[in-house]
């Protein structure tokens, strides 16, 4: 589980960053959201830690493991 909080934190800072480098806010109503946020790269939906904890992302390789591939981005599982 460390390696899953170590790609949801770096994730999450690099989209932070981004936001704040081209003053991007992200907004739900009139609130602003300032959580840290995953983006799913494959599906694009955003996820909370909890969504880590709650365990509703797992590690995906890519390429598939079976072909060697590494544990690289966070996945909503199936």
């Amino acid at each position: 589980m460390i390696k899953h909080e170590s790609l949801f934190n770096a994730f999450s800072k690099n989209l932070r960053n981004n936001f704040q480098r081209f003053g991007l806010r992200l907004q739900s109503g009139d609130t602003e959201i300032m959580d840290a946020l995953y983006v799913c790269p494959i599906s694009l939906r955003c996820y909370t830690i909890e969504g880590l904890k709650n365990r509703e992302l797992t590690l995906e390789h890519v390429p598939p493991e079976s072909l060697g591939g590494k544990g690289i981005i966070l996945h909503v599982k199936n």
